[in-house]
């Protein structure tokens, strides 16, 4: 087992969209259903709460690198053989920490707005959805490597490789692409 520490940045802005958090409770057949919840007019939603903060400031979910590298991690050949790929050994060997990658900004530079194609029923509608957005972005992450046996070397391949093709957030990789600093 080994940590790798990186610096990151952002090639382009990064939007955040924190899904709502999802209660569930027993019905009355003693099923698990999810709880009822009122209805909100999307015009009143605020988009700071559509963002990942807390009273420490603005964060990335770690498992937004994670899963941005764990799409990426295909492209990524281990030996010779062109079948052997990180992709086989990443959910089981591969971690990002902290758990909440705080950012170096106080409050969102902006807040995207710009309208979304949502399919539907009916074929499809123009929706809006407003949310925090960062127009440049710094973060320090940890990578912990449970199988000695991938080098180094090809973790920062697939965390290249995540950062310039795949991006993180919401509308990636239009938005959330990320490069590494050191």
């Amino acid at each position: 087992m080994y940590e790798i520490k990186r610096e990151l940045e952002s090639l382009c802005p990064y939007l955040q969209n924190k899904p709502k958090q999802r209660e569930f409770i027993f019905d009355k057949d003693g099923k698990w259903v999810e709880k009822p919840e009122l209805t909100i007019k999307r015009d009143r939603i605020d988009p700071e709460e559509s963002g990942y903060h807390d009273e420490k400031g603005w964060y990335i979910p770690s498992r937004q690198f994670w899963a941005s590298m764990r799409n990426s991690s295909g492209q990524i050949q281990l030996g010779k053989s062109k079948l052997n790929r990180l992709s086989k050994f990443f959910i089981a060997t591969i971690r990002v920490e902290p758990a909440k990658i705080y950012i170096d900004k106080k409050k969102p530079d902006r807040i995207y707005n710009d309208p979304c194609f949502k399919e539907s029923k009916k074929g499809g509608e123009m929706v809006y959805n407003p949310r925090p957005c960062f127009d440049s972005w710094k973060a320090k992450i940890k990578i912990i490597v449970l199988e000695d046996s991938i080098p180094e070397e090809k973790i920062d391949e697939c965390l290249i490789y995540a950062g310039l093709y795949k991006g993180i957030g919401s509308r990636a990789p239009e938005f959330g692409r990320f490069r590494i600093v050191k």
